[in-house]
This record gives C-alpha cells, structure tokens and sequence, in this order.
C-alpha cells in the first residue's frame, strides 16, 4: 500500500522563500534575473523585493507563523548602505524580531555590498549576518547559497562545469 506524502516533509525548505533588500531597484531586479537563470520554481511568490530596511522588516513580520513558530524565509540577501536604516541595523533588527517570535530555525542573512574591507566584513558579522559577497554577486555564488539552503534550482549548463570543480 502507497501512502501519499508532501514534498515538504522531505524537503524541508522546499517552499521557503527568499528576500533580497536593497535601496536600488537595479541591484534587486538584477539579482532577481540571476535567480531566474537558475529556474527556482515558483519565483515570482517565493523571491520578494525590499526598497528599505524598514519595509524587509514588515515583510519579515508577516512571513512569521506563531502556531509553527517559523520564519517562510530561508535566505535574506541585503545591502549594507542603505539611507534611513542600513543593512547592519536592518540584520538586528530582524533577528530580534524573530527571537521576540521564538523563531529558532532563522534565515541565513547575507550582505551584498560594494565594500569588502576587513572593516566592513567584521561589522556585517557582529550584526549577526552570516557572511559577505561582494557587488555584483556572482551567479555561482548565488547558486551555491541557494543549493546550501536546499533550494531545488537547475543549474544552466555553463555553471555545471564550474560546479563539478568543487
């Protein structure tokens, strides 16, 4: 006897959702064309767009479910020099948010800045980020955040030689 089970079960983050923040609508829009190249089924309800650290906040808000105590994010992409609330404080902000909402699986939050320094690396890690990249993100570095995450993307021909190298 066959039983029928959710994807979801075995895939655990199958369904979760990604976030990119950045104060320049070009920088979003070209990040969104790479994961396009990268087929993520389903992306234009799973890869969301924030102007501002106060509007990625308010998304993150609304991506929490109290009863499953789960954030539908599992990856945060954000620029660090952002005007009003840079990505620094933007990163704090939202893991309070998700400790104030007893979230423990949190989404790896990483910045994609213009700066590289040491300086800025360690700022971005004492915020709680979990690492860096630097502008513009490279298509195979995307893609292996997004595999790492268990993201079920096809990788476009040119990227699989690269990825066999690994």
């Amino acid at each position: 006897m066959y039983q029928r089970i959710k994807a979801t079960e075995y895939f655990p983050f199958s369904q979760k959702k990604i976030l990119i923040i950045d104060d320049e609508s070009f920088n979003c829009q070209a990040m969104l064309g790479m994961i396009s190249v990268l087929k993520l089924p389903g992306i234009s309800e799973r890869v969301h767009l924030a102007y501002s650290g106060k509007e990625a906040i308010e998304l993150v808000e609304k991506s929490i479910d109290d009863a499953k105590e789960e954030c539908d994010y599992a990856v945060i992409f954000t620029d660090c020099s952002m005007p009003f609330m840079d990505g620094y404080e933007c990163c704090r902000s939202i893991l309070k948010l998700l400790d104030e909402n007893n979230i423990t699986e949190k989404p790896k939050i990483l910045a994609v800045t213009g700066h590289v320094e040491s300086e800025y690396q360690r700022k971005a890690l004492l915020s709680g980020m979990d690492g860096l990249f630097s502008k513009p993100i490279k298509i195979d570095q995307l893609a292996m955040v997004l595999l790492e995450q268990g993201f079920n993307i096809r990788l476009p021909t040119f990227l699989e030689t690269e990825f066999e190298r690994y």
